[in-house]
């Protein structure tokens, strides 16, 4: 496929918190030659009251957007950048990063290396902390 085009609509009820929820969101692929171009999109309304002890609600609203630019320079070598925004419902700022990175696979290798600079604003996630600076890893691939 070189491209694609989703969308997606969700409500419920947050377990942990007691809130109700209505979330919409979106996501889109396209492929050009050697560029591959991604976007996502979710924005989330919150309502009710929150349980004891649960985190406060400091917004009604939650929302985040994320893109991502990957040109292949070979077979082996790609080099990425990335940038992202949410607004947690839980936190009064965004959390902002963008990323930019190199990435190698050897030939019939299962494994890909990767090397990337992170610059993170506002304020992460609890539960996915990111830091500003450089990044190494390598992953296996199947």
């Amino acid at each position: 496929m070189l491209g694609k085009l989703g969308a997606s609509f969700q409500q419920g009820e947050l377990i942990e918190t007691g809130e109700m929820y209505s979330l919409i969101g979106g996501n889109a692929n396209q492929t050009f030659g050697k560029l591959m171009l991604e976007s996502e999109f979710v924005t989330a309304h919150f309502s009710g009251q929150v349980l004891p002890g649960a985190s406060a609600r400091v917004h009604d609203n939650e929302s985040g957007i994320y893109g991502l630019a990957d040109y292949s320079i070979t077979e082996q070598w790609h080099l990425a950048l990335e940038s992202e925004y949410y607004q947690d419902h839980t936190v009064a700022l965004p959390s902002r990063n963008a990323l930019l990175a190199i990435a190698y696979r050897p030939s019939n290798s299962p494994i890909v290396w990767k090397l990337e600079y992170i610059n993170q604003t506002g304020v992460p996630a609890s539960i996915a902390p990111i830091v500003t600076g450089w990044q190494a890893s390598f992953a296996t691939m199947f």
